[in-house]
């Protein structure tokens, strides 16, 4: 009888588990943390070794390769950490801006750029050997931050223009202006399981300096 209680407990607590699990993996990953972001703020981040892929035109046609590239290199490099215990880096995206964010329309914002997405590798990396692919650069490189502007974005991407503009007056009223190219922070995206996207949760940021 006590081992019939003993292997009930061992089942409640796996099936436990296994709905905490579940529950996470149905709401994406616990961002609250990051809440604070809807109001924008001015920080100063260090500089980070990435990993990164250039890929140019619509994102709708070039974004899914660039990424699978992203992906699959990373796990080729020596240096970053692999098996269970594995955390991946957030994924980072940005794309050159040529007039000022508020003179944008969804269209241009999304089309004829050249797009780096990165992730975070340790210092001293090594490119591993990478099948060409066209259209598609890969490398490591270093990305520059110093002072940034942030803001959370939650939702879809086609509706982040009034969040870009809202962190393009926040810094104007600070004294600040943007210096460089616009970056997005992946928190929810689409390749979580259950994420929709007006669940979708992204750090928009923006190298900034003084007037």
């Amino acid at each position: 009888m006590k081992k019939l209680i003993i292997i009930g407990i061992v089942i409640l607590v796996i099936i436990a588990g296994a709905a905490i699990v579940i529950i996470g993996f149905m709401g994406g990953p616990d961002v609250s943390q990051y809440e604070f972001l809807t109001t924008p703020r001015i920080t100063t981040i260090e500089d980070s070794e990435m990993l990164e892929v250039q890929v140019t035109g619509n994102p709708d046609e070039v974004l899914q390769k660039g990424f699978s590239l992203l992906f699959s290199t990373y796990f080729k490099i020596k240096d970053v950490p692999k098996g269970p215990g594995l955390t991946i880096p957030r994924l980072r995206c940005d794309v050159p801006v040529d007039k000022p964010v508020s003179a944008y329309s969804n269209e241009d914002y999304v089309s004829g750029y050249t797009w780096r997405l990165g992730l975070s590798v340790p210092r001293g990396s090594v490119l591993p050997e990478v099948k060409d692919e066209e259209g598609l650069t890969v490398l490591i490189t270093t990305w520059d931050y110093g002072e940034v502007a942030e803001i959370l974005h939650k939702g879809p991407y086609e509706d982040e223009l009034p969040t870009i503009v809202a962190l393009e007056s926040f810094v104007k009223s600070k004294g600040y202006t943007f210096k460089g190219i616009h970056e997005e922070e992946y928190l929810k995206s689409p390749g979580m399981l259950f994420v929709k996207p007006e669940d979708y949760y992204t750090i928009i940021r923006y190298p900034v300096m003084k007037d």
